[in-house]
């Protein structure tokens, strides 16, 4: 049951966004800066290790070639073994060669070719690299290749463990707030109003603004530095398990503040925005990496540097007013608020600094994460968000993860898998106001179930592959349109002061679990 004061402070901002204007310029320059062009362009870092990790066509190098007539086909032919790939087609070794030490044994192998398999070898002398579509990426620069293919799936594995340790840190560093009641520590809670609520003086954290632009700064700055350290196996590790880190808070910080200064008819549109930039920012970063002749280290850096310049738009980008008014700052809260109404063109009514501090006169105290599980209902939705997130997570990442493994163009396919998001951001939009959000979450994650049955029934029958393809766009489907619908879930079911706490657990638990995905793809 909500207090006197908490109702009054609810009262008192949907008042002031009424008179400030919540639907007004500051809103929409909000949200369309960075809900969905700045996600655009933090997609590209975020994700462009994806591709710079991708393993061209290779083969054992052996020297000698050039004092000969012989086509490189020939010379493949002649200088490796043929075994099945992980499709089942014969072809040539990755990783093994025939045992030549002199160009005499060539017409040895060549004439004795049935009885040579104990004269196969690892490659000796390196490798070589196909590169109709990569100039160079970070394993062919490294040769992460045959006994050291798993140096790739142990970075993907720990991209996600920087993602645990951001989701612990950063969501904490960003929130504040448990109510301390006569008897029991609890949170207000009420789905129809968001649960807003007074939390004052809680713990001393310094804010979603600060931690965005940290965020920011962390993720430029090691995604740079990765350009230059493939040649050292554990710092590029490390940079990359760094550089992962703030990724969480970068996403959710804008979309917390956008939803809180906004009416809460635009909850489904900004989140909308958030989606549409990301699947912008997936579709181009493939084509830039494709103009870049697959250089991975220029791909790196250009795709980076665009996410530099909203370094200098501190003074655009402002803490969340209910966030100040939680923390007790009622200062900082109105000076906020006068700066929203300004640009909408409104004016701020002159007693709202009094009306604050009215509420202040209550003490309060903070849990973290525990204060999740404060209450029954909280503890449920807490856990249900997590594991919605925590499946569809793993099913996004390993689609994401298999496109480099794919025949064809690499940057068309990842292209196309990028795009066929944003027909699912507008079904999830549409059908989560019409069968509400609980309904269509739930609906499709029994819709992707179906779907994976007939890939488990035809996965040997190479003539019916076309069956898998369509199902598999299904389950991307699927993923996008329940993603889209639990992330909204959460944003509207996380009362105030732990909603960026909320949503950093249910990441943390995606992110555990996403940590099997790559050893998944390596099986």
């Amino acid at each position: 049951m909500k207090d006197n004061n908490e109702e009054t402070e609810d009262a008192m901002f949907e008042t002031l966004f009424t008179q400030i204007g919540s639907r007004g310029k500051f809103q929409k320059r909000f949200n369309y800066l960075y809900n969905m062009l700045f996600v655009m362009l933090v997609s590209m870092p975020y994700y462009n290790i994806v591709m710079a990790l991708a393993v061209p066509d290779h083969w054992c190098h052996l020297p000698g070639r050039n004092g000969t007539n012989y086509t490189l086909e020939q010379w493949k032919e002649i200088t490796l073994p043929r075994e099945k790939d992980e499709n089942g087609v014969m072809s040539f070794s990755k990783c093994k060669m025939y045992n030549i030490s002199h160009l005499e044994d060539i017409t040895y192998i060549n004439y004795n070719r049935s009885s040579n398999q104990h004269d196969l070898i690892s490659c000796q002398y390196g490798w070589e690299y196909d590169k109709t579509w990569y100039t160079e990426t970070a394993p062919s620069r490294g040769n992460w290749v045959c006994d050291k293919e798993i140096y790739i799936t142990n970075l993907y594995s720990f991209n996600r463990v920087g993602d645990i340790v951001g989701t612990l840190v950063m969501g904490q560093l960003g929130d504040m707030c448990v109510e301390q009641s006569d008897t029991v520590a609890s949170i207000s809670y009420e789905p129809r109003t968001y649960g807003y609520g007074v939390c004052v003086r809680a713990l001393r954290r310094i804010g979603r603004r600060p931690v965005f632009f940290i965020s920011l700064a962390m993720l430029v700055v090691g995604r740079l530095v990765n350009a230059f350290t493939s040649d050292m196996y554990y710092v590029f590790m490390a940079v990359t398990v760094f550089t992962s880190i703030p990724v969480t808070a970068l996403y959710q910080t804008p979309l917390i503040i956008g939803i809180e200064v906004s009416a809460s008819e635009e909850r489904s549109l900004i989140a909308l925005l958030q989606c549409i930039g990301w699947t912008a920012g997936l579709c181009t970063m493939p084509l830039v990496f494709w103009a870049l002749s697959g250089d991975w280290f220029l791909f790196l850096i250009v795709s980076t540097i665009p996410s530099v310049f909203f370094l200098f738009s501190c003074n655009l980008f402002p803490e969340s007013p209910r966030w100040y008014a939680a923390m007790g700052k009622t200062s900082k809260c109105v000076k906020v608020l006068k700066k929203i109404a300004k640009v909408n063109g409104k004016t701020l009514p002159e007693e709202t600094l009094a009306n604050f501090k009215l509420l202040n006169g209550k003490t309060e105290q903070a849990y973290g994460i525990a204060s999740l599980c404060s209450s029954w209902r909280l503890a449920k939705n807490t856990f249900l968000i997590s594991i919605s997130w925590s499946l569809g997570n793993i099913m996004y990442y390993i689609l994401m993860l298999n496109v480099n493994t794919m025949a064809g163009n690499p940057f068309m396919n990842f292209f196309w898998q990028s795009l066929v998001e944003l027909p699912g951001y507008f079904v999830g939009n549409y059908l989560s106001e019409k069968l509400g959000r609980r309904w269509m979450n739930s609906g499709t994650f029994l819709l992707m179930a179906l779907a994976h049955i007939p890939i488990i029934l035809m996965i040997n029958q190479p003539d019916l592959s076309w069956v898998i393809t369509c199902m598999i766009v299904l389950i991307k489907l699927g993923v996008t349109v329940s993603g889209y619908a639990g992330y909204l879930q959460a944003m509207e079911t996380f009362p105030t002061c732990v909603r960026q706490t909320g949503c950093a657990l249910g990441s943390l638990a995606a992110s555990i679990v996403g940590t099997v995905g790559p050893y998944i793809i390596l099986l």
